[in-house]
């Protein structure tokens, strides 16, 4: 049985031995409207227990659709040295060096997108990000790359709860009334001779 099922079963019984006690309507100082006022009171807590119920501690403020921009800056680098100078003189310099300015970049990425919240979880789907990549080379591209969707949960005071690495620095926060939120995503991560690292800024705003 629901709580407004108890509280309406709970002012049907009231109300029908108020009546009975009072031998009817005119035979006891107060009446109907005495009866009347004790059944407005009741149904003001049974609104406030129904509203009680129906809203979590927080959920509701950081709940909703929210259009979301992620803007993404990544390195990837070979050795520690853009310096041709510093491979004159060895064997194979040259090419070494050709090779890494070869595989070494700079990217952008971007990416706009719905992200659903119910309160306690940000839901950011898989989605197609813009990619524009130089590399250190000279040779430019523009493609588009998919990204995994990602969850991120939400802290009673709007901050960000993500499981986080070794290497990754991640913070965050939700509005107040939850109608923006941003984060600021970073990360470096050493493969043999090269380095790879990115920094992401996510904002989005309520719909």
């Amino acid at each position: 049985m629901t709580i407004r099922t108890t509280a309406i079963a709970t002012l049907l019984l009231l109300s029908s031995a108020g009546v009975s006690a009072q031998g009817g309507s005119n035979s006891q100082a107060g009446g109907l409207p005495a009866l009347a006022a004790e059944l407005a009171a009741l149904k003001a807590q049974v609104a406030a227990l129904e509203a009680g119920v129906a809203t979590p501690a927080y959920p509701d403020v950081y709940a909703g659709t929210y259009t979301v921009m992620i803007l993404e800056s990544a390195r990837y680098a070979c050795n520690d040295t853009n310096d041709p100078a510093d491979y004159f003189g060895t064997p194979g310099g040259v090419v070494a060096y050709l090779q890494n300015q070869g595989i070494s970049s700079t990217s952008t990425l971007s990416s706009v997108t719905q992200v659903l919240s119910d309160g306690y979880t940000l839901e950011i789907p898989a989605h197609i990000t813009s990619r524009q990549e130089l590399r250190l080379s000279g040779t430019y591209g523009s493609d588009p790359i998919a990204d995994d969707a990602i969850t991120i949960g939400i802290n009673a005071d709007g901050s960000f709860d993500f499981a986080s690495e070794p290497d990754l620095s991640f913070g965050g926060q939700m509005a107040d009334d939850g109608s923006s939120f941003s984060i600021l995503a970073s990360a470096q991560w050493a493969e043999e001779d090269c380095t790879d690292a990115f920094t992401a800024l996510i904002i989005g705003m309520r719909q």
